[in-house]
C-alpha cells in the first residue's frame, strides 16, 4: 500500500510538472506568434516607407536630370588631381565636348585635362589652386579641344568641396560654351582697331547730337581731346 501511495504520489507528482511545461510551452509559442506577427507587422511597414522613400529619391533623380538637361553647358564633379578625373558630367557635356558622359567619367576614353588648349592649361590649373587655397569660388575662360579637335572657348565656375580637417575632395561646377561671345569680341576689337587707325575722323553722337565718341584722327585733325568734347554738341 505505501509503495503504491508513493508511486501514485509520484506520478501525479510527474504530470503536475508534465502539465506545466506544457502550460509554459504553450505560453512561449503564443509570444513567439506574437513576436512574429509584430515583426511580420514592423518587415511590411518598412518595406512600404522603403518603396516610398524610393520612389521619391527616383522622382528625385528624374527631376534632377530633367533640369540638369535644359542647362545650357555642363555640370560635372570631379577630382583635384592632374587628370581632372571626372565623377559625374551632365548630359550637356556631349553637345560641349563631342564626348558622351560615360567617356570621360572615369577617363575611361579621354581625360578632361587632354580637352584643355596646351595654351591654356597651366593658366586653368593656376586659378584652380589658388581659388582651393582660399577657398573661395574660381572664374576661368579657356579654349576646349573637342572630339573632332575643333576649338571652342568656354567659360568655368566651380567650387571645392573639403572635408573635416580642409582637404580638398572634389570640385563641383559648370562649363558653357561662350565661342560666340568670343567671335563678337573679336570683331568688336578689329572693328575698333579698325576705327581707331583710320584717317577718316569718326563721331558717334547720341540722338540729340551730343558726342558719345571721336576717334584719334578727330583729335589729330580738330586738335580736340574726346575728353573735351565728349557730352558736347
Amino acid at each position: 500500500i505505501w509503495l503504491t501511495g508513493v508511486f501514485l504520489c509520484f506520478f501525479i507528482l510527474l504530470s503536475l510538472l508534465l502539465s506545466a511545461n506544457i502550460m509554459k510551452k504553450k505560453k512561449a509559442e503564443a509570444t513567439l506568434r506574437q513576436l512574429t506577427l509584430e515583426l511580420s507587422d514592423r518587415v511590411e511597414e518598412r518595406t512600404r516607407e522603403l518603396s516610398i522613400a524610393g520612389e521619391e529619391m527616383k522622382r528625385r533623380e528624374e527631376q534632377m536630370a530633367h533640369l540638369l538637361s535644359n542647362l545650357s553647358g555642363m555640370v560635372y564633379r570631379c577630382k583635384n588631381d592632374a587628370y581632372w578625373t571626372m565623377l559625374f558630367v551632365s548630359e550637356g557635356c556631349q553637345a560641349l565636348t563631342g564626348y558622351l558622359p560615360e567617356d570621360l567619367i572615369s577617363n575611361k576614353l579621354a581625360t578632361y585635362a587632354e580637352l584643355i588648349d596646351p595654351r591654356d592649361s597651366e593658366q586653368v590649373s593656376a586659378i584652380v589652386a589658388d581659388a582651393i587655397e582660399s577657398k573661395k569660388h574660381f572664374a576661368v575662360e579657356y579654349r576646349l579641344i573637342t572630339k573632332d579637335n575643333s576649338i571652342k572657348w568656354v567659360w568655368e565656375q566651380g567650387l571645392a568641396v573639403y572635408d573635416g580637417q580642409g582637404n580638398c575632395l572634389y570640385l563641383d561646377g559648370i562649363i558653357t560654351d561662350i565661342s560666340d561671345r568670343k567671335k563678337i569680341e573679336e570683331e568688336q576689337t578689329r572693328l575698333t582697331t579698325a576705327v581707331e587707325q583710320t584717317d577718316d575722323l569718326i563721331i558717334i553722337t547720341d540722338t540729340e547730337g551730343s558726342i558719345l565718341y571721336a576717334n584719334p584722327a578727330f583729335e589729330r585733325v580738330t586738335g580736340y581731346r574726346l575728353a573735351e568734347v565728349k557730352g558736347c554738341n
